[in-house]
């Protein structure tokens, strides 16, 4: 079972059924004997994985059908946050089915059985979903391989086509069960007043995407950031539109702060059924983060990183996860804010727990400092290997630093402002640990 935030997740299989494992996927049943078939997935966010997979798993044993789930919480985490690929957003848990398996008793168990988990989970991108907000959806594939055999012929199994079953010449069998979607008419209004030509990014939460704004005689370019409900859904039950509206918010604060300079300009936010969406300025520049990959970062552009996190923090605001790729800098040399998901007011919330670094030692309580400190520290993390889990990110600033050895002027800036910040903020104790660390 799921006892903590990154264990093994496993469900004990019917009696007298295999469970077979592959480190990524558990599998239960036989494997299927035909080349292709109908995938039936059941999505789920993480508070309500363990939960879906119960209400389901009997009902596939009834009916004999072969199905696969996620074996790991991290696997979990990574496969709605879109990072094995935007195509596997919220296939937690996948069935197996023959046409002649999908039946009005089954998908009527179905619907029953996850009645309690309607609207709580993302949705595939690229699946027909059943509607009504049961985690339901699915489409014609490929079982074993990456092509479909369709008469003499073959055809690839394309991840980005949801009614594959057309292109296999077959009729859908799930067609009676399917329910009315969500209305998009609205949302779609809005982007024919601002058709896309780029996607920026796209993954379990949301997306952000460049546009065209055809209001403007000049049809400028705006940013479209977009937040799905269900997507990617936090610990503590916060999803895609959370922190987007999080975001909105900051933005609002910092224009009552007279800070709007600090930023991109945003100019509107709409909400929907199932997702809402932010208009921002685009700016023509580049993150500090590809800067430093690229070896053009300056001391200059992290002096100027640190300037706008000063304003903010005067204001008694906090960015929530400043970092290197959380800063922008333009054609003109203007190093902007961007990215206010984690943000708020220091008086009346604590420092964000989705920020991407957590400092051991010392603890740093001030949130200012801690600010600080985590963007100095964005600066000289090196990503050594694949990492999705928090304990990764559990740093011992003095054993850091103690052996880290600078590659370059940026390098050995950021570690002698860290320091100073340590020592600033409690010169015995603090001191005394960096001291004994043989830095001082």
């Amino acid at each position: 079972m799921l006892s903590d935030r990154y264990t093994s997740i496993v469900i004990p299989p019917p009696p007298g059924a295999a469970l077979i494992t592959d480190g990524k996927w558990h599998f239960v049943g036989v494997d299927p004997v035909e080349a292709q078939g109908w995938k039936l997935y059941i999505s789920a966010s993480r508070p309500h994985f363990v939960g879906t997979l119960q209400a389901v798993s009997p009902i596939f044993e009834r009916h004999n059908i072969s199905y696969k789930y996620v074996a790991t919480d991290k696997a979990l985490r990574k496969m709605n946050a879109g990072l094995y690929g935007l195509s596997q957003v919220g296939k937690v848990i996948v069935a197996y089915l023959r046409a002649d398996q999908v039946s009005d008793d089954l998908v009527m168990q179905l619907k029953g059985a996850l009645s309690p988990f309607r609207y709580t989970s993302p949705k595939p991108p690229f699946a027909i979903e059943m509607g009504g907000g049961y985690p339901l959806s699915y489409r014609f594939g490929s079982f074993h391989g990456t092509t479909l055999n369709v008469g003499n012929r073959q055809i690839e199994d394309d991840r980005s086509r949801a009614a594959q079953w057309i292109r296999a010449e077959l009729q859908d069998p799930f067609l009676p069960f399917l329910e009315a979607p969500p209305d998009r008419t609205a949302f779609d209004q809005l982007l024919a007043g601002f058709p896309i030509y780029e996607v920026m990014s796209h993954g379990g939460k949301g997306g952000v995407f460049a546009a065209l704004d055809m209001s403007s005689e000049t049809c400028t370019e705006r940013v479209l950031k977009v937040g799905y409900r269900c997507g990617m859904t936090l610990p503590d039950g916060r999803d895609g539109m959370d922190l987007l509206r999080t975001e909105h918010q900051f933005f609002r604060l910092l224009h009552v702060h007279n800070l709007q300079h600090v930023a991109p300009a945003m100019h509107a936010f709409h909400e929907y059924e199932d997702r809402n969406v932010m208009i921002l300025d685009r700016v023509d520049g580049t993150s500090l983060f590809h800067l430093k990959r690229s070896g053009k970062l300056t001391i200059e552009h992290l002096e100027s990183a640190l300037h706008i996190l000063a304003h903010i923090h005067a204001a008694k605001l906090y960015v929530g996860d400043p970092k290197l790729a959380n800063f922008l800098a333009s054609g003109n040399g203007e190093v902007l804010a961007i990215d206010f998901e984690s943000a708020g007011e220091m008086v009346t919330a604590a420092f964000d727990s989705i920020r991407t670094y957590h400092f051991a030692n010392p603890t740093i309580s001030d949130v200012a400092t801690r600010e600080r400190v985590h963007f100095l520290y964005s600066v000289l993390h090196r990503e050594l290997r694949d990492s999705f889990s928090e304990s990764d990110r559990v740093i011992d600033l003095p054993a850091f630093l103690l052996s880290f050895d600078s590659a370059d002027d940026i390098e050995a800036w950021a570690v002698e402002a860290m320091k100073r910040e340590l020592f600033a903020l409690n010169p015995e104790s603090v001191g005394t640990c960096l001291a004994a660390a043989q830095l001082s």
